[in-house]
């Protein structure tokens, strides 16, 4: 299986958001470091001096399936996982890496910052439990001689555990925040806490790298983060100047009765009344943005 040969300014993998099922597409970042996605769901691999580790395992991961995807450009073993976050979908493969590679005679290295340790145990997680703990904030954890840096600066963000896990080549993983060359339109669906998550980015925006693995789909740059900076500052406006200004006074929850009735229950006004706000900010906002892709998940994050 060929793989793209390293460059020194990649642009976007030319791999759609769902390949072919089941098939890894590689594609090389720097000397040490891969991105692999297979069924929509990404890990980074890198390539020491003696072993390999990754970055995530999703839940869809077949072990065999991937280690045949490594060896295309290495054959050395894997000894070592790093969780991005505890959310299963990501690292719910975990389990079966670990059984996969004890078989072969090979005790798998898990590594995990503190919180995601820590809601891995309180949620019960169907996730192998680390057997490397890495302390909360900005932190560092070697494999071999190579100095990684595993980030866990904010308490709520996308999840109540997230990381952003740095290669000594530049390569920087972190999952569910931000999509490649596109904005996330009205809801931030992806945001458990949507200030904790914006300071999550301004943290990542601040280190030092060149690739960015973001969890799904295509590789990503700095300037993806800052062009969801610059949206998210233009729904801000629009939330300054004519939602919280008709708050202030009542009219909004006036016209919102209008608009959908007034024999709602005060639960599902609440609820009509934030979608209607969402929705008219990225109304407002789209004519300038419209010629940019779009993601958006779910309306309310699960």
């Amino acid at each position: 299986m060929w793989i793209p040969p390293l460059r020194k300014n990649c642009n976007r993998v030319s791999v759609p958001d769902f390949g072919e099922q089941g098939k890894w597409y590689v594609q090389r970042l720097t000397d040490r470091t891969y991105w692999m996605i297979c069924n929509a769901f990404a890990s980074t691999v890198f390539v020491g001096d003696e072993g390999v580790l990754i970055v995530d395992a999703s839940n869809t991961v077949v072990p065999e399936d991937m280690f045949a995807a490594i060896k295309r450009f290495t054959d050395l073993p894997v000894k070592a996982l790093a969780y991005s976050h505890m959310h299963t979908d990501h690292v719910g493969g975990s389990y079966r890496l670990q059984r996969a590679l004890k078989e072969q005679g090979t005790e798998l290295r898990i590594i995990a910052s503190a919180s995601a340790a820590r809601e891995i145990k309180a949620h019960q997680n169907n996730v192998a439990p680390p057997t490397e703990i890495v302390p909360d904030g900005r932190s560092t954890f070697m494999f071999e001689k190579f100095e990684f840096v595993m980030g866990t600066p904010i308490v709520a963000a996308h999840s109540a555990a997230d990381s952003y896990v740095l290669t000594p080549d530049g390569v920087v993983m972190y999952v569910d925040f931000n999509y490649p060359g596109r904005v996330p339109l009205g809801y931030i669906s992806s945001s458990y806490n949507i200030t904790g998550w914006i300071d999550f980015l301004r943290h990542v925006l601040g280190e030092e790298w060149q690739f960015a693995n973001l969890g799904h789909a295509n590789i990503g740059y700095k300037r993806d983060i800052e062009k969801t900076f610059a949206y998210l500052g233009e729904l801000y406006d629009v939330f300054m100047t004519d939602i919280a200004t008709s708050w202030a006074t009542g009219k909004a929850i006036c016209d919102s009765l209008a608009a959908n009735g007034t024999g709602l229950t005060a639960g599902l006004f609440w609820g009509n009344y934030v979608d209607q706000s969402a929705e008219y900010m990225a109304r407002k906002v789209y004519p300038k943005w419209k010629h940019v892709g779009q993601s958006e998940v779910i309306r309310s994050h699960a």
